[in-house]
């Protein structure tokens, strides 16, 4: 497990920072007045960071259990951390284990059932994905379903050669704000840049290190599952191929 640098959480007022989720096991405080007031799991967030003016949300969800399906309010990233989380809808249940993730779209009837984990949790409110008939899977390992060539890195940023690049979108909203899948890039450095999202991941391959001139060096390894802050100053790279599932809220204007 990572070690906590305590100087990677900034406050929500800023947006600008890291968060390592695994260095909060137990969350910090529960859910502000208002957040989640549509919301069946309310009492049972415990949220690490809030960016009130995006309506973005970060923290863990423990033993949920819902009475009945019900309409999902908001576009939601589920990240399984212990045990199994069972995402019930008229179609049928959906079983996740520990490692896997899942999107659920605003606007699907669903129950989220025993034995439900602790899982890195994501509320984005701007935008919805349309009342599927059931949630998006995302491969636990990031390994799982057909992977493109993605992107390449802005000519400007590379510090070392150019890598490779593939990845997938397993999910986007409407808006095409909100998206989550998995990414992977081959062994590269890049310069500091300041984040124009807020971007979730779990580190399923190799390790990532993050560089800031306000904190220091940060090294996530396999398994590590941290925030980088819309805002956030930093370089990212790696001397080992490495691969991510990720969540990110990007605003459009």
């Amino acid at each position: 497990m990572t070690e906590y640098n305590p100087a990677f959480v900034r406050t929500a007022a800023n947006k600008a920072g890291y968060l390592d989720l695994r260095a909060h096991p137990d969350g910090s405080q529960p859910a502000p007045m208002g957040l989640f007031s549509d919301d069946p799991y309310a009492t049972q967030r415990r949220v690490l960071f809030h960016d009130a003016e995006l309506g973005v949300a970060v923290g863990w969800l423990a033993a949920c259990t819902g009475d009945a399906l019900q309409v999902h309010p908001f576009d939601e990233f589920l990240l399984v951390e212990e045990g199994e989380l069972a995402i019930e809808t008229a179609a049928g249940t959906e079983r996740l284990a520990a490692g896997e993730a899942a999107e659920i779209p605003k606007g699907l009837s669903c129950r989220l059932g025993e034995g439900a984990p602790r899982g890195g949790d994501t509320r984005l409110a701007g935008g919805w994905g349309g009342r599927g008939p059931k949630p998006r899977r995302t491969a636990g390992d990031g390994r799982g379903g057909h992977q493109k060539p993605g992107r390449p890195l802005t000519a400007e940023l590379p510090t070392t050669p150019a890598p490779t690049v593939e990845g997938r979108a397993d999910y986007a909203d409407a808006s095409g704000q909100f998206r989550a899948g998995v990414w992977r890039a081959a062994a590269y450095r890049r310069r500091p840049v300041e984040s124009r999202q807020h971007e979730l991941m779990k580190i399923v391959e190799g390790h990532a290190e993050l560089d800031s001139p306000a904190v220091g060096l940060q090294r996530f390894e396999v398994g590590d599952i941290f925030l980088t802050a819309r805002g956030a100053d930093y370089a990212l790279g790696s001397d080992t191929t490495f691969r991510k599932i990720f969540c990110c809220f990007r605003p459009s204007a």
